[in-house]
């Protein structure tokens, strides 16, 4: 049911952006940057062999990775990652929905409230072991300054979304649509080992989050303004249906999927009779 009412309420979206609209200051409203926690463990589980997280988005950052992690690839962490995936299937989304719940990675603790929405693959029994060993693996590896160093590699890519939020009306039209009594808070976290893109949300501190892990754009990528016209209405289209869908939360939401249902027939019946009048 989770699935059927993700595709519901991304096709809503959808259909809010054609229903018009002109783009809308983004700031605010989403946040577009790279992710510490995140980037720390899809490392380890890069090394831990997870087919998902087996290629590095930017040769720079891998050769460098190379070089500074080289003396850390038997580390415990990485030993326990491998047992994680493959005993208990924790991979893909369930990465950045530990990673989201982390106070840091120089402490890092899931709040007792976070953890009941964390990811159910993760052994809870075996946390505590697993979030001592990331500690100890970020301490002597010294991840802190390392990832300070490869930030400017991500400055392309949050340039690139952040150029196409100015362009687009969707963030709007997200937050009308999911309009909610606490403020809802959009992130878009690039990563060097996403292949795909995945997403996960969550309440924290009576505001409610909505993360969006996107893979590395292509660098040939340009603002959606430089591209002729045939080429930034598909590229549209096709951002607009990645953001409705990554950014269409199905946990922890209080909206019924009759409610669901229901706007999404009058938007239908609306956007056919605008369409009848063309």
């Amino acid at each position: 049911m989770d699935q059927f009412l993700k595709r519901v309420s991304a096709a809503v979206l959808v259909l809010f952006l054609y229903l018009g609209g002109s783009a809308e200051d983004a700031s605010g409203v989403v946040t577009v940057c790279p992710d510490i926690r995140l980037e720390l463990l899809s490392l380890i589980f890069h090394y831990a062999g997870c087919s998902e997280f087996s290629r590095c988005g930017h040769p720079g950052y891998e050769a460098a990775m190379e070089t500074h992690f080289a003396e850390l690839k038997t580390h415990p962490v990485i030993g326990t990652a491998r047992e994680f995936q493959r005993r208990h299937s924790v991979s893909y989304d369930a990465i950045p929905s530990l990673a989201f719940r982390l106070t840091s990675i120089e402490s890092p603790q899931i709040p007792a409230d976070a953890l009941d929405t964390l990811d159910h693959r993760w052994p809870r029994e075996k946390l505590d072991v697993f979030l001592e060993q990331l500690n100890d693996f970020a301490r002597r590896s010294n991840f802190a300054e390392f990832h300070t160093t490869q930030l400017p590699l991500y400055h392309p890519q949050c340039e690139f979304w952040r150029k196409y939020l100015e362009q687009s009306s969707l963030i709007a039209h997200l937050e009308r649509f999911y309009g909610d009594p606490r403020p809802l808070r959009f992130t878009i976290n690039p990563s060097m080992f996403e292949n795909g893109g995945t997403s996960d949300s969550m309440e924290q501190n009576h505001e409610f989050h909505l993360h969006l892990v996107s893979k590395f754009v292509s660098p040939e990528f340009r603002a959606p303004a430089e591209l002729p016209s045939e080429v930034r209405q598909q590229l549209t289209i096709k951002h607009a249906l990645f953001l409705a869908h990554e950014f269409s939360p199905t946990r922890g939401r209080t909206r019924s999927l009759q409610r669901f249902i229901r706007k999404f027939k009058r938007l239908r019946r609306n956007f056919s009779h605008r369409s009848g009048k063309r």
